[in-house]
């Protein structure tokens, strides 16, 4: 998106990122956090940006906002987990998503977490994956983050997705 002198978008420009912003909240979506840690701190975020890339290697996609509290984590590191979210876990959502206002370790209060080799997985994740940075390509405002999964936790329950549209989770599909 370019942008005057003055660094202001032009009113067509303005239009369509909110249009753009508006057919995305039309785009259902499956809910996962990416979970990160270091020897002090741990922190994670709620999004609906994973993306499967390849199966030989194993590769997700997923896109980070770098002002996300889970990026200096994510770079410094290179390492972090990936967890789908089942039906049970509309609070987890929520509380990654940092609408309740908890924030870093405190998120980690809610759901049962454990450490699996460098990383955090939800033990009752339907598929919980351990994950290596193999790039970040930072662009438009964002990280492209790619991630080798070394390791992959499925749940002995499955219940179903938890999935996010036009702003509200569903813990079931329409008929």
């Amino acid at each position: 998106m370019s942008k005057n002198n003055q660094g202001v978008m032009s009113n067509q420009e303005y239009h369509i990122a909110d249009d753009f912003k508006k057919s995305m909240r039309r785009l259902a979506g499956g809910v996962s956090i990416i979970a990160v840690q270091n020897e002090t701190e741990k922190t994670g975020i709620t999004v609906t940006s994973v993306v499967s890339v390849s199966v030989e290697p194993p590769i997700f996609m997923v896109s980070v906002n770098p002002q996300s509290s889970a990026y200096p984590i994510l770079a410094a590191t290179k390492q972090f987990s990936i967890n789908f979210l089942g039906t049970q876990h509309l609070d987890v959502a929520k509380a990654f998503s940092g609408i309740t206002g908890l924030k870093g370790t405190d998120r980690f209060q809610i759901g049962a977490w454990e450490k699996k080799g460098s990383s955090l997985v939800l033990t009752d994740s339907p598929a919980s994956f351990v994950c290596v940075v193999d790039e970040m390509i930072p662009k438009y405002g964002h990280c492209i983050v790619f991630g080798k999964v070394i390791s992959i936790h499925l749940a002995d329950q499955y219940q179903g997705s938890l999935v996010y549209y036009d702003r509200n989770y569903y813990t079931q599909l329409l008929p």
